[in-house]
């Protein structure tokens, strides 16, 4: 380590799935990344920095994952952003057991990782390990048994955090509820909330070739089971009763066991229900966000993440039906509307309340991107990761 005084900007390395890679933490560090560079020198390390944004390499510079163990001594801290995908965080995750740094954790649960890379990769013996580390002999045998095919641990049973805790030299969640999740360890634990810009929006409603006056609910993100778009559309239907004008949008690229058209079908909505599928680009998903009315945006079970999505529908003014769970239950009640998780009646009388209501959607809107603007701003979020990465790096510094 170099810097010697807080005058000087802390050199950080900085690991993350970076744009254009179809990742809600590439979008995230996109947009954190310039206001952060304000408060520390930045260098950033991917699997491949030849397939980086090109508006990234203009600005910080990147180097190959495989560089870091030569160069980390030229770097104060690095800071690792880990969520559960394998795809995008296998590589991030072997470098942070070799070289701790401070941990940004955008998913509580960490067993849904662990378990995928020992289904996907055949790291068996890790994930026999990391239950072991967690729950001693009990896991073990829990591992043994699924290695047998007798056993499949729940993901939300098990966080399996515990080694993430033990080697991180700090840690970032993203909300009360997450840290409330934390046993006592001794590395400092902040709260930061999850951050959002706010980008301007066009209205594509044209393209759909629904009525003027339809009143448009969406689904908007990455289409996975935990989303319970199913259980919305299930809901909607009955909506779309009372209300014949109602319309539902579904924005993202759906998983393969999601079937969405299917669904779809089965419950007689095809001429009032459409999915898209994938955007690829973030202001084409905003112009859509600006194109409804209403996002419906359900987590079920919650794993203490945070949802951008429901954070950009919000910057776009937009009223967002929640589950009032976890870090959702967080949100300001004037900017959004909570239900009880999987009440289907509860949902569905929300969601007739907004259909007709143009001036409560405006007046939830407002708030709601109100709070967006005073809480989940990038250049105030990324002032507080500047001070927490400052407090850090003095913490583990000999005194004079």
């Amino acid at each position: 380590m170099i810097n010697k005084t807080t005058a000087t900007p802390l050199r950080i390395a900085y690991f993350s799935p970076l744009p254009p890679a179809r990742s809600g933490i590439s979008d995230y560090s996109r947009e954190l990344l310039p206001h952060l560079a304000r408060h520390a020198q930045i260098t950033l390390f991917a699997d491949d920095p030849a397939q980086v944004d090109p508006a990234l390499h203009a600005q910080f510079p990147i180097y190959s994952l495989t560089d870091y163990p030569s160069q980390r001594w030229q770097y104060d801290l690095p800071l690792y952003h880990l969520g559960n995908s394998v795809q995008y965080h296998e590589t991030t995750y072997q470098l942070f057991t070799r070289f701790p740094g401070v941990v940004v954790l955008h998913d509580f649960i960490w067993h849904k990782f662990l378990r995928h890379r020992a289904v996907l990769l055949g790291k068996l013996p890790d994930y026999t390990r990391e239950l072991g580390f967690a729950l001693g002999q009990e896991g073990i045998n829990r591992a043994w048994q699924f290695r047998k095919g007798e056993y499949t641990p729940s993901t939300n049973e098990y966080p399996l955090i515990d080694r993430l805790l033990t080697l991180c030299l700090g840690l970032i969640v993203h909300s009360q509820f997450a840290a409330r999740q934390i046993p006592p360890i001794n590395r400092p634990v902040r709260v930061i909330p999850a951050l959002i810009e706010s980008h301007a929006g066009h209205n594509l409603r044209a393209q759909l070739n629904w009525p003027d006056d339809a009143v448009i609910f969406a689904s908007i993100g990455h289409v996975t089971a935990n989303k319970q778009v199913d259980f919305a559309l299930q809901a909607f239907q009955k909506v779309q009763l009372q209300f014949p004008q109602a319309r539902y949008l579904i924005v993202g690229q759906e998983e393969p066991n999601i079937h969405l058209q299917e669904q779809i079908d089965a419950l007689n909505l095809a001429d009032v229900a459409r999915a898209i599928g994938y955007i690829p680009s973030l202001q084409a998903f905003v112009d859509w966000i600006h194109s409804a009315d209403v996002i419906v945006n359900l987590r079920h079970p919650t794993i203490g993440e945070t949802s951008a999505a429901a954070l950009r529908a919000m910057a776009a003014g937009r009223p967002v039906i929640v589950f009032d769970q976890g870090w959702y239950s967080e949100l300001p009640d004037a900017g959004c509307m909570k239900v009880a998780p999987m009440d289907a009646d509860a949902l569905a009388l929300t969601m007739q309340q907004l259909a007709s209501d143009a001036a409560l959607r405006q007046r939830i809107g407002e708030a709601a991107r109100t709070y967006t603007q005073d809480v989940c701003a990038p250049a105030q979020v990324a002032a507080q990761y500047g001070r927490f990465l400052h407090e850090i790096y003095a913490s583990y510094q000999p005194g004079p």
